[in-house]
């Protein structure tokens, strides 16, 4: 947007301020698909102005600061100055408010700009109202960084956290910094165990748990493959922790490969040890990120021969994300599948962001044809079923 340019911050030692990371990607994205280019910039030129007058309203009038597109106010809050930025990042917003240092006083300011954000907008050249969603991040000077790269790097982190778990408002902690530090280690760990892939050395830290699955007799019929990350120095890490991370840099392709490998194996030792009913089968949990791989089905074909077992014996997990993503590839693969005797589930119904509604954006052949065998509904969902 040519209204605001992109953020130079002038460096003041002398005074405390707060900077606010914006980020409206998320609603940016959606709307390329029904929004015409040219509107994007009209759109987060009227979430500054919006932002502008909250402030305004909030600290003072308006001052047109000399030889320089920005906005600068001073209020009679304490001589509270704020500015206002289009980021070079092109769906970010950021603000700097001088003079403040009331961790209190910055999250009242972030509600009332998300809330005015998230308010129902009309744009002059659009005629439907158009609905936005944000995430903002905060940090404090000089409490979370003396200088201006550590700052804009932990108001960074701070907003990733925020986008990560849905929280929409988010302040930097030490607390988090080192939360994200570890992750960045871990992703390194986790890159060089799948980069070098070492069998023996996977196995010796890649763990299988399985989950029993039982029928409304008690009777057991099939079990769930979990994945545990036993790590050397760090002992067990949850998949909550490392999946996100695998699924962040890819590595979740090998390490889906290689868990169905593995399960595969454990299914046949024990159908060589006659401890298996003939229905028997495990659940495995594949990742939207494999589900767009041309030669998915190749690949489980590959070792589900090589243990000699047949396709009755796994059932394959999907998430909504994962068809939601490539509708056209997932349907193929599901429908490629499904002619193979596998059996599909769809994971996490009901949970929140997700809904068995949406089942009916994938094409009906998918479900007139019967490819789509059980519906898996979230806990969150059986534990509010008596409301």
């Amino acid at each position: 947007s040519s209204l605001y340019p992109p953020v130079i911050i002038e460096w003041n030692n002398k005074s405390p301020f707060a900077l606010f990371f914006i980020d409206l990607h998320d609603s940016m994205r959606k709307m390329e698909y029904t929004l015409d280019s040219y509107l994007s910039d009209a759109i987060i030129a009227k979430v500054c102005m919006e932002i502008k007058g909250l402030l305004e309203n909030t600290f003072g009038n308006s001052l047109q600061r000399e030889n320089k597109e920005i906005i600068f106010s001073r209020g009679p809050n304490e001589g509270v100055e704020y500015e206002v930025y289009h980021s070079e990042r092109n769906d970010e917003i950021m603000v700097i408010l001088r003079n403040i240092q009331n961790r209190k006083e910055c999250e009242e300011i972030a509600g009332k700009i998300y809330n005015k954000i998230t308010e129902p907008k009309n744009l002059d050249s659009y005629n439907d109202i158009i609905y936005l969603t944000c995430y903002i991040a905060v940090s404090l000077y000089p409490a979370d960084g003396t200088i201006k790269e550590d700052l804009l790097t932990n108001t960074d982190i701070a907003l990733k956290h925020t986008m990560i778990h849905n929280n929409m408002i988010n302040f930097y902690t030490r607390e988090l910094g080192n939360q994200v530090r570890k992750e960045k280690e871990l992703e390194s760990d986790l890159r060089v165990l799948f980069g070098q892939y070492d069998e023996k050395k996977i196995d010796s830290m890649i763990e299988l748990y399985f989950q029993p699955i039982v029928d409304s007799s008690y009777r057991i019929i099939g079990s769930e493959a979990l994945v545990r990350w036993n790590h050397p120095e760090r002992g067990i890490i949850k998949p909550s922790v490392f999946i996100n991370l695998a699924e962040k840099t890819g590595i979740i392709v090998p390490l889906g490969y290689y868990i169905l490998k593995r399960a595969c194996h454990y299914i046949k030792s024990w159908m060589e040890n006659g401890i298996l009913e003939d229905d028997f089968f495990v659940s495995i949990n594949f990742s939207p990120k494999q589900f767009r791989q041309l030669d998915l089905c190749a690949k489980i074909d590959k070792i589900m021969s090589s243990c000699s077992l047949c396709s009755r014996k796994l059932k394959i997990e999907i998430t909504e994300d994962a068809y939601f993503e490539n509708v056209d590839i997932t349907a193929r693969a599901i429908k490629e599948l499904s002619e193979r005797g596998f059996r599909i589930m769809i994971d996490d119904c009901g949970a929140p962001g997700n809904s068995i509604y949406n089942l009916k954006k994938l094409p009906m052949e998918i479900i007139d044809g019967g490819h789509i065998n059980a519906l898996k509904l979230e806990k969150s969902l059986i534990d509010s079923i008596h409301h």
